[in-house]
């Protein structure tokens, strides 16, 4: 599976992670950690999470964040 993102999406974790730093450094290296460990599930398993409304649509409930994900068929370039 090949992950694809928003623009919004790409700038949110940076800003949590800076956010966090602000705060405490070292929980921004676990929460960093935490959403790069998020986006390996979701390439390894692209049907995890639960099925909303909308087809084709899965919720992805991690430690951090809720994640929105449409999982493409193997070998598609989504």
């Amino acid at each position: 599976m090949k992950l694809r993102f928003t623009h919004e999406a790409t700038q949110n974790p940076n800003s949590i992670a800076d956010y966090v730093s602000e705060r405490n450094p070292k929980a921004a290296l676990r929460v960093r950690a935490a959403i790069v460990e998020s986006l390996q599930t979701l390439v390894l398993f692209p049907h995890i999470g639960r099925r909303q409304k909308t087809e084709g649509v899965r919720k992805l409930v991690t430690r951090i964040r809720i994640s929105f994900t449409t999982p493409s068929r193997e070998g598609s370039d989504a």
